[in-house]
Formats: structure tokens, sequence, C-alpha cells
């Protein structure tokens, strides 16, 4: 009796503690964050000025000007926080203005369904554009050129509000000034 109690007891521990684990998230130390924005910063720096082949994914490549790069063993809020985004720029533009690319993703549709994002979805198989970028930390969103350069980036692990609005902004004009041209 005593045995079956204290198993129960064991039980409900263990799921408090995963309870814990998964409303936290990704929550980290303020010295943890401090970090992060660093090295963001420095892997934003990095990749401004690469260009990316999307041709082996994406059949039409004319009008793609933001893309939207994630991997499936990403942390799982920061591929919400990207969709979150993509959402907000697609609003303030237009429906499938941004491009998203996943890899090694199994299972697209519960994903779709739980971030409510019903556009196509891309697939890098292979994980070319990331092998291209050197392993990029990912999720990421790109804003590219007509060359398909990068001009700016946003990684959507420890975000600030006014760095989103920023890039959102930039999104923004990139989308006026490339139909204003049409």
């Amino acid at each position: 009796m005593l045995l079956t109690m204290n198993i129960q007891k064991y039980k409900q521990l263990v799921l408090l503690i995963f309870i814990n684990i998964s409303i936290v998230g990704c929550s980290k130390s303020p010295q943890q964050k401090q970090a992060i924005e660093q090295t963001n910063s420095e892997d934003i720096k990095f990749l401004k000025g690469k260009n990316i082949n999307l041709d082996s994914i994406i059949c039409d490549t004319k009008d793609i000007n933001v893309i939207y790069l994630f991997n499936y063993y990403d942390c799982e809020t920061c591929i919400h926080n990207g969709f979150t985004i993509v959402n907000q720029i697609d609003n303030q533009t237009q429906k499938g203005y941004v491009k998203v690319i996943e890899s090694r993703c199994p299972e697209i549709n519960s994903l779709q369904k739980r971030e409510r994002y019903y556009e196509y979805i891309y697939s890098d198989k292979n994980d070319d554009i990331r092998k291209k970028l050197k392993y990029s930390p990912t999720p990421v969103l790109l804003l590219l050129d007509d060359s398909k350069k990068i001009i700016d980036a946003l990684i959507t692990t420890n975000l600030q509000q006014n760095e989103v609005n920023q890039f959102i902004h930039k999104c923004h004009n990139s989308f006026i000034n490339h139909h204003s041209d049409k």
C-alpha cells in the first residue's frame, strides 16, 4: 500500500515537471537572453550579403522577396513566433507573400493546423539552403533583393518587439517597391 502511494506521488511529480517544462518552452535567464541576442546579431551580420538559390525548391523564384526557413528540430515556440510574424507580414502585403520553407518535417498538415497557416509550405528535403548558409540558425526570416541576396534577417529565437516591427516594416516597403515597378 505504501509502495503504491509512493509510485503515485512519483508519477504526479514527473507529470508536474513535464507540464512545467512544456509551459516554460524556450524561456531563458537574462544572461542567456543577452548571449543569444549577441549571437543572433553576429549571425545576421554573417547572413547579410549572401546569395541563396531557391531554384531546386521553388519553380518560379522571380517574385520572392521574403522567406521563412525552419527546421523540424527547431524550438516549437520559436517556430510559432516565426509563423506569427509571417502572418503579420502577409496581412500587410498579400497572402503567401512570405514563402515558407521547411526542412526535415515529417508531418506538415498537423503543423499547418497548429499554426493556422494554410498557404503552401515548400520542402527543402536535403536541407540545401541551410547547408549553403553554413547551417545558419533557424528559424529565420530572410529579406531578399531581386538577385536573391540577403538584405536582412530575423532569427525568431529571442525576439525584441522593436526588431520585429522594423523587420515587418522593411518587408512591407520591399513589397510596395517591388509592386510599384509593375
